[in-house]
């Protein structure tokens, strides 16, 4: 599996209204469990490739719909490991 960058949010209404911004937009934002090694949000995630994580960001940001914090999955001996990028569209 190729890295993907994750984002949190504090609930499923902001995961889902993001998701659908996303999608609208014409990138590739899918909605996944949160994975039990980050502790953020409400249970909920966004992913999305890496090419399209500051175009998701910004759009984001016009939107106001802010990520609680962003995270860069890569597979490692076949489990995730996940890098903390930034919070609070931290730059």
């Amino acid at each position: 599996m190729s890295p993907e960058i994750v984002f949190t949010f504090p609930t499923t209404s902001h995961v889902i209204q993001a998701e659908d911004l996303l999608l609208k937009a014409g990138l590739h934002a899918q909605v996944m469990p949160l994975p039990p090694a980050i502790q953020a949000g409400c249970g909920l995630c966004l992913r999305l490739p890496p090419p399209e994580y500051r175009d998701a960001q910004k759009l984001l940001r016009k939107h106001a719909i802010a990520p609680e914090q962003i995270y860069s999955r890569t597979i490692i001996n076949g489990k995730s490991d996940f890098r903390f990028l930034e919070d609070e569209f931290g730059e």
